[in-house]
C-alpha cells in the first residue's frame, strides 16, 4: 500500500538502451527527466567514464568482481556489491575491471536543478518503507516487492512515505530520492 499514488512497476525489459556519451559503452535508462537520469551500465572493459559536469553521480556495483575509480588520481575500490559510491561527474574518472564484466546502477541529478539520496534497503516485516522524495524509484536488487521481480524498478511520485508489501523476506532494494532544488525567481 502506498500513501498518495500508486506504485508503478517499470520492467527491466522496457528499460531503454543508451550509448554512453564517450561512446566507450551502454547503459540500459530506467528513467530520465530535465536534469537527471538513473540507469544500469554495463562495464565491459577498462576506460574512462563520460564527463559529466555540473552533475553530482552516485553508482551502486550490483554485479561482478567490482571496479576500480581513479578520479582525479585519486583511487577508490568499489568492491562490494550495493554499496552507494557518490562522485562528481566532472571529475577526470578512470575505471578498471577488477574481476571481469561488472554492472552498476548509475544515478545522476544536475546540481543546482536537483539533489538525490541513494539507500540500499532490506526488506523485512513483509513491509518495505521508505521516506521519498519528490520522485523515488525502487530498483529491486534481489527477491520481489509488488509486482517486481530483482533488475524491475517501482516508481512512486510524491508520497512522503511509502509502504510496499513484498512477496519474500529476502528482497533487497536500492532505494533513489529525487529531489528538485528551489529556483530563485528572476527580476
Amino acid at each position: 500500500m502506498a500513501v498518495g499514488r500508486q506504485p508503478e512497476v517499470i520492467r527491466a525489459a522496457s528499460y531503454r538502451q543508451v550509448p554512453w556519451k564517450n561512446g566507450g559503452g551502454t547503459s540500459r535508462e530506467i528513467a530520465a527527466g530535465d536534469g537527471w537520469r538513473i540507469s544500469v551500465a554495463s562495464i565491459d572493459r577498462d576506460g574512462w567514464f563520460s564527463d559529466f559536469t555540473g552533475y553530482d553521480r552516485t553508482i551502486v556495483p550490483v554485479e561482478g568482481g567490482g571496479i576500480e575509480l581513479t578520479i582525479d588520481g585519486v583511487s577508490q575500490r568499489l568492491q562490494r556489491q550495493y554499496e552507494p559510491f557518490a562522485f562528481r561527474g566532472e571529475g577526470k574518472t578512470c575505471c578498471r575491471l577488477l574481476g571481469g564484466p561488472a554492472r552498476d546502477l548509475n544515478v545522476m541529478t544536475l546540481r543546482g536543478r536537483w539533489s538525490h539520496a541513494v539507500s540500499v534497503s532490506r526488506v523485512t516485516g513483509r513491509r518495505l518503507r521508505l521516506a521519498a522524495g519528490a520522485l523515488c524509484f525502487a530498483y529491486v536488487l534481489r527477491g520481489s516487492v509488488l509486482e517486481a521481480a530483482a533488475g524491475d524498478t517501482i516508481f512512486i511520485a510524491g508520497p512522503n512515505t511509502l509502504e510496499l508489501e513484498h512477496a519474500d523476506d529476502d528482497a533487497l532494494t536500492c532505494v533513489v530520492s529525487l529531489f528538485p532544488m528551489a529556483t530563485p525567481c528572476g527580476h
